[in-house]
């Protein structure tokens, strides 16, 4: 979901998938995947704690390995997922609904 959905603004994604139906995008998604209920209901809490981690993860490796990781770093990766953070937790409420609905 993170690509094909997508999730996150418009300014941060590809541009053909600018202006799509994102909670719409998701249920089909999960739809076509067979996700159980349960899954559907956790699964923006999911989405939430891997971007978290993905932060992290771009952090250390930037910081340790160098080169490639950390020019993504110095070109704003981080604050690319920070501001993909902020998107996923004002928008969590209405992706949960139409997975579950």
């Amino acid at each position: 979901m993170l690509w094909w959905a997508p999730l996150g603004e418009d300014a941060d994604v590809d541009p053909g998938f600018r202006g799509l139906d994102r909670c719409r995008r998701c249920r089909l998604i999960a739809d076509a995947y067979g996700l159980s209920d349960p899954d559907r209901r956790r699964l923006m809490e999911l989405a939430i704690g891997l971007n978290v981690r993905a932060w992290h993860t771009m952090k250390n490796r930037a910081e340790t390995l160098g080169g490639g990781w950390q020019r993504m770093w110095s070109d704003g990766v981080g604050d690319k997922i920070k501001h993909r953070q902020t998107w996923l937790e004002q928008n969590a409420g209405s992706i949960t609904t139409a997975l579950i609905s």
